[in-house]
């Protein structure tokens, strides 16, 4: 039933940045009388530079739900400074999304000094809704 005027999108970000507060990297909210199946999403991060004050930093998937909570669905996080290998996490499924629902990448690091690399991507399907 997704094969109605099928759309591909990708969503992606990557950068090496300093500390900062929660921020969007990218966001898409689901058109009227589509729908949107996530067939792939992935999230990472790295330590590049090395922290005066180590805060838990995070690169997430987020989604609302048209009229409720959002929340994440997939979160990169990095327990322990001077993790060279850092993390990678991908996920594929069947998260079906519908219209006025919105999915965000995000990252947040509120350490002091250092630099950490960003990962958030994300690959849809978007389609008539049934």
């Amino acid at each position: 039933w997704f094969d109605r005027n099928p759309a591909s999108l990708n969503f992606h970000y990557s950068g090496i940045v300093a500390p900062h507060a929660l921020t969007t990297r990218w966001t898409y909210t689901i058109p009227v009388k589509r729908a949107v199946m996530i067939t792939v999403l992935s999230v990472g991060m790295a330590n590049s530079s090395s922290s005066t004050a180590f805060v838990l930093p995070h690169a997430s998937i987020m989604v609302l739900p048209n009229g409720g909570v959002e929340g994440r669905i997939l979160s990169a996080e990095m327990p322990v400074e001077n993790n060279a290998a850092g993390r990678l996490i991908t996920g594929s499924g069947s998260i079906l999304l519908n219209a006025g629902d919105t999915v965000r990448g995000v990252t947040e690091n509120l350490s002091t000094g250092g630099l950490f690399y960003y990962l958030c991507s994300l690959a849809l399907t978007e389609f008539d809704a049934p």
